[in-house]
């Protein structure tokens, strides 16, 4: 066999060894995950504002959004987002929080869904946390959520909501 065609050979038994996955072996167990993870009442995160703005008050449009919810065995639910704002809208809810008394220092835990830039953060203090200043969220409460907090993020244009039900 001359070169060419022993790489051409070797390349193509390579690429179906790779590209040949073997199917699980039992679906159950993939219907059983597929169970437990409905039991959240969204699996993965979302960035679409619009929906969003079906279970709390979004008062601006932000750059970059992201956020979740899930719920917990007894029905509660939760919904944390992560909203990059513009510079004016972030000084400004900065401004209306503040007139709710002085937050208070924080430590928010990164989820690995979070932006880049956060997870970034996070990682150089090695505790996966992020500092901000948090104050009550009741400008964001819509129903079912009923409380929770809105976190400034220090050095940054984002902050973290986190809404609860009760």
């Amino acid at each position: 066999m001359n070169r060419p065609t022993a790489i051409y050979a070797a390349t193509l038994a390579l690429l179906l060894l790779c590209c040949c996955g073997s199917a699980p072996s039992n679906s159950s167990d993939q219907q059983s995950s597929n169970t437990a993870n409905s039991a959240n009442t969204q699996t993965g995160p979302n960035d679409n504002v619009e929906e969003l703005r079906s279970s709390m008050q979004v008062p601006f449009e932000p750059e970059e959004a992201v956020w979740r919810i899930t719920s917990d065995k007894a029905g509660r639910k939760r919904l944390t987002a992560v909203l990059r704002l513009k510079p004016e809208d972030y000084k400004a809810l900065s401004s209306r929080a503040a007139t709710a008394g002085p937050g208070r220092q924080v430590e928010v835990s990164v989820e690995p869904w979070f932006p880049a830039e956060l997870t970034a953060m996070s990682e150089t203090t090695g505790e996966n946390t992020v500092p901000a200043t948090s104050y009550p969220a009741n400008e964001f409460f819509q129903a079912p959520f009923n409380s929770g907090t809105v976190s400034l993020v220090t050095d940054t244009d984002y902050v973290i909501i986190e809404l609860q039900s009760s």
